[in-house]
């Protein structure tokens, strides 16, 4: 399966395909995998973390990804960053750098501790990433 094919399971080495993809586009930011591939191996999709701007955005349509924020994400996503989908790779831009350095630590905190399910995911980005209590974090991670 390559990286923007809508079947199936995405591998490490999907990954690799769509880091490639989106460094063809967005060659000069800085930009990492997060999500369920990077902290366990296997996933329903690529998720890409890039620090960028608005502009990059608009490079990122251009190339044929669209906005699902607001279908994927619900509130979450904000001002501070946006999703984009093409196929199974799922960019997660961020306009902010604290924003993308705190996903960063906690996608790594997740994967030093080997956490294989979204729910626990769900949890720590919420406390690492977003900086909210441990009640609000396992609420928010309660509806996953």
């Amino acid at each position: 399966m390559n990286a923007t094919d809508e079947s199936g399971t995405c591998t490490q080495a999907d990954m690799d395909a769509a880091l490639r993809e989106v460094r063809a586009i967005l060659p000069f930011l800085m930009m990492t995998p997060t999500g369920s591939v990077y902290t366990n191996g296997l996933g329903k999709d690529c998720d890409v973390l890039v620090s960028g701007t608005y502009r990059d955005k608009s490079a990122l349509i251009a190339a044929g990804f669209k906005v699902c924020a607001a279908t994927e994400y619900g509130d979450e996503s904000s001002s501070a960053w946006v999703a984009l989908r093409k196929g199974n790779i799922n960019v997660l831009l961020c306009f902010s750098y604290d924003l993308y350095m705190r996903w960063v630590v906690a996608a790594e905190v997740c994967k030093w501790l080997r956490v294989t399910t979204k729910q626990q995911r769900v949890v720590i980005h919420e406390i690492v990433k977003n900086q909210v209590s441990m009640e609000s974090a396992c609420a928010r991670a309660s509806s996953y």
